[in-house]
């Protein structure tokens, strides 16, 4: 699927879903989980964590990394805050 970076996770794991995805700075990001293979299926803007309980996030035209060594903070409606990068679930201007 074009538009898409999958990340090998952990055996196992929930069904996909995934929030909006959007562009341009200050845009809402896409929480993804990972399907039941294990894999993390990240759109551009997108983020989740892997059955590792490894952080990842794809800025726009870009590769998918994971976070560290930043810090994130899961908030209860499931967007995270990364500094640098994400403010519950917001894209900052990378």
């Amino acid at each position: 699927m074009k538009g898409l970076n999958t990340l090998q996770a952990d055996p196992g794991g929930s069904q996909a879903r995934a929030g909006e995805a959007c562009g341009g700075g200050g845009a809402q990001g896409a929480r993804v989980w990972p399907n039941k293979f294990g894999l993390l299926r990240l759109p551009e803007r997108g983020y989740g964590r892997d059955l590792g309980g490894r952080w990842w996030l794809r800025p726009e035209a870009a590769n998918a990394r994971t976070v560290h060594p930043h810090d994130v903070l899961e908030h209860r409606d499931g967007t995270i805050t990364v500094s640098g990068y994400l403010h519950n679930g917001e894209w900052r201007g990378t």
